[in-house]
């Protein structure tokens, strides 16, 4: 299998896990970054690496940040590894997303590379995304995504 090369994928949004998302939004705001919308992504459908789609909530604002968007993200209800990151390493910066338009085949390339899935979820409407414990250098999880 040909090395697998993630840049070659569109950057889509760099994520960044909070305490109180209507304060980091606010912030940022003051900084000139917006306008922000709540995301309204399709429905999870089912989660692999932690409990089930029901036993989660997240809160999420995104706005554009030049080409890319910044997706802030206050954990709000159940385990995933946004409160896992907010636990260990507090508030910051906490994934870089790629859009990819084969998901399944992108993650075998990944874990072909020895990276492991740490978080999956499905959407009803058929996408999905994976995140990937890249973080082991530099502190920062990737994640690949069809949204």
């Amino acid at each position: 299998m040909d090395k697998f090369d993630i840049s070659k994928l569109p950057f889509d949004h760099i994520g960044v896990v909070v305490r109180d998302l209507d304060k980091a939004v606010e912030h940022f705001k003051s900084l000139g970054i917006g306008p922000f919308e709540e995301l309204k992504g399709s429905p999870l459908k089912e989660r692999v690496g932690f409990s089930s789609v029901d036993d989660i909530k997240l809160k999420i604002m995104i706005a554009p940040l030049g080409p890319v968007k910044l997706e802030v993200i206050q954990p709000a209800k159940g385990e995933s590894v946004h409160q896992k990151f907010l636990d260990e390493k507090g508030e910051g910066l906490q994934h870089l997303c790629y859009h990819t338009d084969d998901l399944e085949g992108d993650h075998a390339k990944l874990t072909d590379m020895g990276y492991k899935m740490i978080h999956g979820a499905r959407f009803e409407d058929g996408g999905g995304s994976y995140y990937y414990d890249t973080d082991r250098v530099g502190g920062i999880t990737v994640e690949i995504s069809t949204e």
